[in-house]
């Protein structure tokens, strides 16, 4: 895995921990799994937004 994967998915995992300390009904695997399938929906909203900003096209409501 290369540096830059190890270090996104070890900012989702501080990020569920610090929710399981903040709530403890957070640490379920539910919770795990919901996470897990809908990070790859935002980073590719994500991506296409910084595409629309790359090309200087300054519409960025996702709706477009």
């Amino acid at each position: 895995m290369a540096l830059r994967e190890v270090g996104v998915v070890a900012i989702i995992l501080i990020i569920y921990v610090i929710g399981c300390l903040i709530e403890p009904r957070f640490f379920s695997f539910d919770v795990l799994v919901n996470i897990l399938l809908f990070t790859p929906v935002l980073l590719l909203i994500s991506l296409g937004e910084m595409m629309e900003i790359i090309s200087q096209n300054h519409d960025v409501s996702v709706g477009s």
